[in-house]
């Protein structure tokens, strides 16, 4: 078996190599889908336009069917296709629901293009659902509502999602592990990790502690998703951690022993920044320990405004990686990177989170953090709130995370997939107007969308919505010139409204902010 050695080197080409790639690597667009079903022919008809300055051909591939992650791939009399030009293509199919289109360019990757979509706007919203007290004693309605919500997300993306049941520490609560997968296009069975505990002590909100991890893990899943990779990525929320790393105990100790773990990031508190000096205090020992770093430390008035990059000796290929990672693609971003020996048993403070576990397992692993107690002083209080964090430091951690996980999982030639609902319409040739026209007006601060139609209906119509990856997350039937549809629920992003009159539909794109 390939050593974890040689794998890294590889990683570090691949960081060298994709640096002046990303130079000239350009996006490619998918322009006016539309997917209309052909009652008189019994097909489906897709048509489409793909813009792509770097390629004059791409490579396309089809889906259809009911539902957005188990879509089957359609076959096609050719899968390259003209970019710059309108087509139109037809199957011999049932009717579906859905359908998707993806185009790849084979073009390097440009990681620099999943860094920059880290939203601070996703990450303030992810965390002002999950902050509040998180335990199975005192919090335990809201920490079931934060575990569906990591459940949700997961499968929003698409992930294999599973949860991890385990030995429970009170009869009223079943503790339990939150694990998404991405498939490996290449080696299934070879992995990267990224993942925080979702738990708080019983009496903190845990806006920092450990909030800010779980909100950086669901927009890292947001972001990744999106993407092929050649090994296989894990998305974990950890239980139990405030009980003694439990949750990743269970984890590490019941594992797939078959499976190589290339990796892993372990975001514990990574929300807490504060460049005044004299904020950031450090371990007994630490000096002795990493004297370099405490001079690094010194020089800058002892500022907390860093990332720790915590590795053992086991680790310091992926400590690196991360170090070089956010120097390419997040300059704002200060690392100090620390090499703890061994599995760090004389640095017990270096310890204190999920990563401790893969060590002891022989497995690279961070710990990515801001220092908890030794800056945070809100650390482990009902003062751990969410108006404490600086939220521009919280995403410069997530982006240099998500380059590291992009690098190792060697994502694959530039992507990029839309999918749409199925229009019901019989091909007359005919260009029928729509009957009615909607307007939506938006209300953020009661979450609502106000619609208004041109004029009173008819009948019954249809409006669904759906999020990007054409996923139906709502449906509301109205046969009122005027409705409201409440999307309080649903996390930041772009979404398509679509209003159903008969054969016909009429589409809305809008951001839920």
């Amino acid at each position: 078996m390939e050593s974890n050695y040689f794998r890294y080197i590889g990683f570090f080409l691949c960081l060298v190599i994709t640096s002046t790639l990303d130079l000239v690597a350009q996006p490619i667009n998918i322009e006016n889908l539309e997917v209309v079903w052909l009652e008189t022919t019994s097909q489906v008809k897709a048509s489409f336009l793909v813009e792509d300055t770097d390629s004059e051909t791409v490579l396309v591939r089809f889906f259809a069917g009911d539902e957005a992650c188990t879509l089957d791939e359609l076959t096609a009399d050719t899968d390259m296709f003209t970019t710059g030009q309108a087509h139109e293509v037809l199957f011999d199919i049932p009717r579906p629901d859905l359908f998707k289109m993806t185009v790849e360019n084979m073009e390097a990757p440009n990681i620099q293009n999943l860094v920059d979509q880290v939203s601070i706007d996703s990450l303030y919203n992810n965390l002002s659902l999950i902050v509040g007290i998180r335990h199975f004693n005192t919090g335990l309605e809201h920490l079931e509502a934060v575990k569906a919500l990591i459940q949700n997300r997961f499968e929003m993306a698409c992930l294999d999602t599973y949860r991890q049941d385990m030995d429970s520490l009170s009869a009223d609560y079943l503790s339990q592990n939150i694990v998404g997968r991405k498939v490996g296009m290449g080696s299934t069975d070879t992995t990267i990790i990224i993942d925080g505990h979702f738990d708080t002590v019983n009496m903190s909100p845990g806006a920092d502690d450990n909030g800010s991890a779980v909100a950086g893990v669901l927009e890292a899943v947001r972001i990744l998703s999106q993407y092929d990779f050649k090994y296989s990525l894990d998305f974990i929320g950890f239980d139990l951690e405030e009980a003694g790393l439990l949750g990743s105990n269970y984890y590490v100790q019941n594992r797939n022993m078959e499976e190589t773990i290339l990796g892993v990031l372990n975001f514990e508190m990574i929300g807490y920044y504060d460049d005044n000096p004299n904020t950031q205090e450090l371990p007994l020992g630490f000096s002795l320990l990493f004297p370099e770093a405490t001079e690094l430390l010194e020089a800058n008035e002892f500022r907390g405004d860093f990332i720790t990059n915590v590795g053992n000796e086991n680790s310091i290929l992926l400590m690196d990686l991360y170090e070089n990672s956010a120097a390419q693609y997040v300059p704002s971003l200060k690392v100090i990177s620390l090499a703890v020996p061994g599995n760090g048993t004389i640095a017990q403070d270096l310890r204190r989170s999920d990563h401790a576990r893969f060590w002891d397992a022989g497995i690279p692993a961070l710990m990515l953090t801001d220092g908890a107690n030794f800056r945070n002083y809100n650390y482990h209080s009902p003062n751990d709130t969410l108006g404490t964090i600086n939220f521009e430091f919280m995403v410069d951690v997530v982006k240099a995370a998500i380059a590291t996980a992009a690098t190792m999982a060697e994502i694959q030639a530039v992507t990029v997939q839309e999918t749409v609902s199925v229009t019901d319409w019989v091909d007359t040739g005919i260009n029928e107007p729509t009957q009615y026209y909607m307007q939506v007006n938006q209300n953020p601060t009661q979450h609502l969308l106000n619609i208004r139609l041109n004029q009173m209906p008819q009948k019954t119509l249809q409006f669904k919505l759906y999020d990007l990856s054409g996923k139906l997350v709502k449906e509301v039937a109205s046969n009122e010139q005027q409705l409201q549809m409440d999307v309080a629920e649903f996390p930041t992003g772009v979404y398509i409204l679509k209003m159903f009159n008969g054969r016909f539909q009429q589409s809305h794109k809008l951001v839920i902010e």
